[in-house]
């Protein structure tokens, strides 16, 4: 299994829990933790280098990154704020995928995308 997030500490911490549990379940797991930001595609590059080069192969891509940020077309920040969202959202979904492929079908492995829907704040109830 690989792992890959921004903050080292919060990695190394969600690694822990994955092999913690692993055990439990009686297959302790080989948990690869690789530090990357998945909006810089040499980050991405990276997580699949280092996936081949640990595991020889790759059975299974998860997509499941993803940034929510408000902010009104009128605000000057808009752009960055767009660029951001579709930068982490989609586009590293894409290349990421694009990277994957050859291995996932030498593998004849598979995808999968996580995504949500934010409803944003909870109204109280009455």
């Amino acid at each position: 299994m690989i792992i890959t997030g921004r903050d080292v500490a919060r990695l190394k911490t969600v690694a822990q829990k994955c092999r913690d549990a692993s055990t439990s379940a009686g297959a302790a797991t080989d948990v690869l933790t690789v530090v990357a930001d998945v909006s810089k595609d040499a980050d991405l590059k990276k997580l699949i280098d280092e996936t081949i080069k640990r595991f020889n192969k790759l059975d299974v891509l998860v997509n499941n990154a993803g940034v929510y940020q408000v902010c009104s077309i009128e605000e000057g920040r808009f752009m960055d704020v767009y660029e951001k969202i579709f930068s982490v959202n989609l586009r590293s979904v894409l290349v990421l995928t694009k990277l994957a492929i050859p291995h996932l079908l030498a593998s004849k492995g598979a995808i999968v995308n996580v995504s949500c829907k934010y409803f944003g704040p909870q109204k109280p109830t009455s």
